[in-house]
């Protein structure tokens, strides 16, 4: 009877041991122990300063780049300024299809866990080296094509603005998916499918952000968080904007979440953190420009009269402020803007020229108004490798 006892105990000792080292039931869903954190992660996190088109990230080292006028990926090294086409095939001649830098069709660029990543045509993740080299298909990426992709934390984010015909009309829709990366079996999970017209991501821990603006008609801007440890997703916040207004830009910082809105006579920077109304309403001194968000700062630009650009800090103080293009002999009128990288200490636009003979310019805005913008490479006008 003791030894009966005795072993009763053991079982139930052995299950509260196996019960106490369960995993928490709010990390279940995440796909390794070392993102059960709210700390940045650099090698496997977004980096929110990356536009959604993606056409620029960066590793420690350098920087990593498309253009519009230039079907190849170039590297511009941070400490050297040396730049070129990102192929590490010997002998290669950077002028075919046969190039690992030849990327004709491609975007969304990230550099995530050692490796260069991009989306062809969107629908298929590739992947290489920092040297160019081990170019590879990772996976397809199904539930036609989609508009923006991101990686965060062993995941695959993607966006796909889709239309359906509800009722004989037709409605435009924004659909977000995760799957996990590197596994071609799986399906992806659908998240969230709502209308809306335009959309913005960010990434902080293990929450994903998605603001989407509704339909023309309704001028709402939602926020919605989707928690993947837990699988749970929330509808944050909503406002109304004002007839015409256009959502350029969205930024967490700090437990807060920013929205740029451009009007027609001004310019409005929406501040939630954590209230569902009212929205703080953050007023720039030039209602003119359009703002994008850095993490510390306001980027404000006009893409003519020689495309000005001024920069402030969230008290609203400038930092900096000039002008790109003061060459009399450049036409104003051929210059168009893209902010690619919006980095802590300072801004690269890329300068696309319209028409053939213009090539795209990318410079680089310090925050350190000591420091004028510098002009780091001029893409070589290339379409028709």
């Amino acid at each position: 009877m003791y030894k009966k006892i005795l072993l009763l105990y053991l079982c139930l000792f052995l299950f509260l041991t196996a019960c106490s080292n369960a995993p928490n039931s709010t990390s279940s869903l995440l796909l390794d122990a070392k993102f059960d954190t709210e700390e940045f992660l650099p090698d496997f996190d977004f980096r929110n300063g990356v536009k959604k088109e993606s056409r620029a990230c960066e590793s420690e080292d350098a920087y990593y780049l498309l253009s519009d006028n230039n079907l190849y990926l170039h590297y511009l090294d941070k400490d050297t300024g040396t730049s070129g086409v990102l192929c590490g095939k010997p002998e290669c001649s950077h002028s075919s299809i046969e190039c690992n830098a030849y990327l004709a069709g491609g975007g969304n660029l990230m550099f995530y866990d050692g490796y260069i990543y991009w989306v062809q045509q969107g629908t298929l993740l590739y992947r290489m080296r920092p040297d160019g080299t081990e170019r590879e298909l990772v996976q397809s990426l199904p539930g036609g094509i989609s508009n923006s992709v991101w990686l965060h934390r062993g995941y695959v984010y993607a966006v796909q603005a889709v239309s359906r015909v509800v009722e004989g009309e037709n409605q435009s829709l924004i659909r977000l998916t995760q799957a996990v990366l590197g596994d071609t079996d799986q399906e992806p999970k659908q998240i969230l499918e709502v209308p809306g017209v335009d959309y913005f991501y960010q990434a902080a821990g293990n929450t994903v952000y998605l603001g989407v603006e509704g339909t023309i008609d309704s001028g709402d801007l939602t926020l919605y968080a989707y928690d993947s440890a837990s699988g749970d997703l929330q509808t944050l916040a909503q406002t109304t904007l004002e007839n015409e207004g256009d959502t350029r830009d969205m930024r967490y910082i700090e437990d807060s979440i920013y929205f740029s809105i451009y009007y027609d006579d001004k310019s409005i920077i929406y501040r939630y953190a954590g209230t569902l109304e009212p929205w703080q309403e953050i007023h720039p001194d030039q209602p003119s420009l359009t703002f994008f968000l850095g993490d510390s700062y306001f980027f404000g630009i006009i893409g003519r009269n020689d495309v000005v650009f001024t920069l402030y800090d969230f008290e609203g103080n400038p930092l900096q402020n000039g002008q790109l293009i003061s060459d009399p002999s450049l036409s104003r009128e051929v210059w168009g803007f893209r902010p690619q990288l919006l980095s802590s200490d300072s801004v690269l636009v890329l300068l696309v020229g319209i028409g053939p003979g213009y090539p795209d310019l990318l410079y680089e805005i310090p925050l350190d108004p000591a420091q004028s913008p510098q002009l780091l490479l001029e893409f070589e006008e290339n379409l028709r490798s």
